[in-house]
């Protein structure tokens, strides 16, 4: 997905949240998956790299579980 792709979803799952209609499905989306308030302190490494390299503003929980999903591939290899 590109980043106006990205862009018209955002668009499209605020305005269906507006309407209490949520039928898409946009995992930045922090309504639909709040940030945890306890994340693993590798996470909170890697959100702290990001954070300054590519001027990230936010993350969701979605994001910390699909992090852990990757450790765990990259562990087994």
């Amino acid at each position: 997905m590109n980043f106006e792709e990205q862009e018209n979803l955002i668009l499209q799952h605020t305005f269906e949240h507006l309407n209490k209609q949520v039928k898409s499905v946009d995992h930045s989306c922090q309504i639909c998956y709040p940030p945890s308030l306890t994340i693993p302190f590798i996470f909170d490494n890697f959100w702290k790299f990001v954070r300054k390299n590519y001027t990230a503003l936010s993350y969701t929980s979605y994001t910390v579980l699909v992090f852990g999903k990757y450790c765990e591939a990259h562990l087994h290899k």
